[in-house]
């Protein structure tokens, strides 16, 4: 599926289908060619009577601004921010790594300037939660190809949703939660006719200790994004 999104046209593809592929294909090329996306991405995890809200707040404005901006609430409360104003970009430290609380680079490294994409593939892992919602945005090809990797080839369409007002169209699959798993979850995708992803929702079994019977862990995202909008450089002040 990967290889064919990647040799589509560069036009935004019209599709009179609401198969899975079209709509998947249609959603990767939609982000890929966006010169700014800016949104939010609520997600909310239950899991034996427990609940835990996740918000990233993002924005991306090619070819070398953007600012992701996450925070979870509960127990283990805990915020997140990567930016880059075009000139430096700086992440949380990662885990692991000795050093200050905050790391900054410069975007041009070696006469090349960085790319969102080639910055992204530096801060990713220093998120509290690398979304595919936000890869989905950023649209690395590495990271598309290990969402599409880890998606079963089961995709079913389900029918019209509508996700807090929009309309969209319900897909899911068996989903792998990494690569060499031999056990499948479920994932879930929104996609409305303009191709905007407006939930992503995943069912996972999880083993806790010694327990005999898996716990279901449920995340499910809303996701709101804007395309091509206009999007301050304000947004994009250097931190750290």
């Amino acid at each position: 599926m990967l290889a064919t999104f990647m040799a589509m046209s560069i036009a935004i593809p019209s599709f009179d289908s609401t198969t899975p592929k079209a709509l998947i294909e249609g959603m990767f090329k939609r982000y890929y060619v966006a010169k700014t996306i800016q949104g939010s991405i609520v997600s909310v995890q239950t899991a034996l009577g427990a609940r835990v809200n996740l918000r990233t707040d993002l924005a991306i404005k090619n070819p070398d601004k953007f600012r992701i901006a996450q925070s979870r609430d509960g127990s283990r409360a805990a915020s997140w921010l990567s930016v880059s104003n075009g000139n430096i970009f700086s992440y949380d430290k990662p885990d692991g790594v000795k050093g200050k609380p905050r790391f900054a680079e410069l975007v041009t490294q070696n006469g090349k300037k960085l790319t969102n994409r080639d910055m992204y593939q530096v801060v990713s892992n220093t998120l509290g939660d690398k979304h595919a919602a936000i890869d989905i945005a950023f649209g690395r090809s590495d990271d598309l190809r290990g969402l599409t990797n880890r998606w079963g080839k089961d995709w079913k369409y389900e029918g019209e949703a509508s996700i807090a007002g929009r309309k969209g169209y319900r897909i899911s699959s068996s989903m792998r939660p990494f690569i060499e798993a031999q056990y499948w979850d479920k994932v879930e995708m929104v996609i409305d006719a303009d191709f905007n992803l407006l939930e992503y929702k995943v069912s996972q079994r999880i083993l806790v200790d010694k327990a005999t019977e898996p716990v279901i862990v449920v995340t499910d995202s809303i996701i709101t994004f804007t395309v091509d909008g206009e999007i301050s450089d304000g947004l994009f002040a250097s931190v750290g």
